[in-house]
């Protein structure tokens, strides 16, 4: 092996031959670095995953609380007036209330997403028709007889 000095020119430097422990001692470390590595990068991984958990968990935390605010006697009258009874009066209520007054008006998407969300939504049913005609000879009949 050579190495350079500092003047460029090469120098020869002694080889010594590695022992088997201190391959050993070199895979362990290795092993060991790949080890730690993997480690490292799992409680990354787990980090981000619960940060993003956690902050889906405050959306839906968010979206709750705004669901229970009451709604106000004019947007209970209004709901009254196309026939719709609210039953808690709150916000939850009053956006199911503007999708049934959507779809009674013919907005075909609050149709849709209403018979979706209670659980009438139509199955896509497709047909194979395949027929297969396979044709043997009279000795392949004899020998699978």
């Amino acid at each position: 092996m050579y190495k350079l000095s500092k003047r460029g020119d090469r120098m020869k430097k002694k080889l010594e031959p590695i022992t088997s422990a201190q391959i050993k001692e070199r895979q362990r470390k290795i092993k060991t670095n790949m080890a730690i590595d993997t480690v490292v990068k799992n409680e990354i991984l787990i980090a981000d995953t619960k940060k993003q958990e956690d902050s889906a968990n405050m959306f839906k935390r968010k979206l709750q609380e705004i669901m229970s605010i009451p709604m106000t006697p004019g947007m209970k009258k209004r709901y009254e007036d196309f026939g719709i009874t609210c039953v808690d009066g709150d916000i939850a209520d009053a956006i199911a209330g503007a999708l049934a007054i959507q779809a009674m008006n013919g907005n075909i998407a609050a149709y849709t997403t209403i018979r979706d969300t209670m659980g009438y939504k139509p199955v896509e049913q497709t047909r194979n028709d395949v027929v297969v005609r396979i044709d043997m000879s009279a000795k392949a009949r004899e020998l699978g007889e």
